[in-house]
């Protein structure tokens, strides 16, 4: 998928025990407060994972990224309950893809 990428969004390493969150902001169902279904589409070992979540209006995009490899880099795209690309915009710059690197979260 990373060669289908025009622009990548870095979001570096994010514990595997826990929630990807996107500085975007999810839009509901016709402006409604209501669930849209987001999907994360990533590449693991020329293997297309899909993780769909429910996203609520007005709040960040997240996602549960608990079931996937530690100490793995994935790169992927982000699609709303319509099947259209989110992109992300930062500045002037806008991302088509996200990145980022699964580590292990140890507390003592």
């Amino acid at each position: 998928m990373s060669c289908c990428c025009t622009k990548t969004l870095n979001l570096c390493m994010t514990p595997v025990c826990g929630y990807l969150v996107i500085e975007k902001v999810a839009e509901g169902v016709s402006g409604s407060g209501e669930e849209n279904e987001y999907q994360l589409v990533i590449d693991f070992l020329q293997t297309q994972i899909t993780l769909t979540e429910a996203q609520i209006e007005g709040e960040n995009i997240q996602f549960d990224i608990s079931a996937l490899n530690e100490n793995f880099e994935y790169t992927g795209k982000i699609y709303d309950a319509n099947g259209d690309l989110v992109t992300i915009t930062i500045g002037e710059d806008e991302f088509d893809c996200v990145k980022f690197k699964t580590v292990v979260n140890v507390s003592y």
